[in-house]
């Protein structure tokens, strides 16, 4: 049991990285979370460092799901008998979780974060990786057409539940799809909100300041802040 409660522990730790903050200040000197939409994700970070970094965002937050939820798929494997008989199929899901409250709730945020979408895909790479795959490229469809970055990711992640009942995935891992799919609706409310009054932005966007100069010398916030 040790084991078990220390990886979920390490997993959420580790979805509490925001390695879009950390590679923006790195690579940029810059701090994302005061630019574009203010959000620590990939959208935001290809705005304001450009597709390279944006494409190191996407990476780093996948992969910081994607290694503690295949340490817990394997763990009875090394360690035979770490894991409680009932509980292995669903800890793989349950640290997949533990890494997306990181990312959503970050410890080194003081409880911020972004929304999801990547480390839930680094879940999903883990647990079905043919869902995840069709899931991505319905994402860079979308975006391709569209330049909407939150209607790509709520369509990609929309597909992946779905895809797994094809797929017959076991019931622990189908569940966690739905669950994360709720997840992402609700990180992302503001921006449907949006994509119905036809208001929101595209990821091709010029990222502007969020300490933006008005009259008095006060500074003001745009009211799309962490759109996406």
């Amino acid at each position: 049991m040790f084991w078990t409660i220390s990886l979920l522990i390490t997993a959420y730790l580790a979805g509490s990285i925001p390695f879009g903050l950390v590679l923006g200040k790195i690579a940029r000197g810059v701090d994302i979370r005061k630019t574009g939409s203010g959000n620590i994700g990939t959208a935001n970070a290809v705005r304001a460092l450009g597709p390279f970094w944006g494409g190191m965002t996407l990476l780093g937050d996948a992969l910081k799901a994607t290694i503690p939820v295949l340490a817990a798929m394997n763990l009875n494997h090394w360690a035979p008998g770490t894991v409680p008989q009932g509980l292995d199929m669903w800890l793989p899901p349950l640290v997949g979780l533990m890494a997306v409250l990181g990312h959503n709730y970050s410890l080194f945020l003081g409880f911020t974060g972004g929304k999801g979408i990547a480390t839930s895909f680094g879940v999903f790479a883990a647990m079905e990786w043919r869902a995840a795959l069709i899931g991505f490229i319905l994402y860079l469809a979308i975006i391709s057409l569209t330049k909407i970055s939150s209607l790509g990711s709520l369509t990609g992640s929309l597909s992946i539940p779905v895809l797994m009942v094809l797929f017959r995935t076991p019931l622990p891992y189908t569940v966690f799809a739905f669950l994360a799919v709720a997840m992402a609706f609700y990180t992302h409310r503001a921006n449907i909100g949006r994509l119905i009054r036809g208001e929101e932005r595209k990821i091709t966007d010029k990222a502007k300041s969020l300490e933006t100069p008005v009259s008095g010398g006060e500074k003001q916030e745009p009211d799309n802040k962490n759109s996406d």
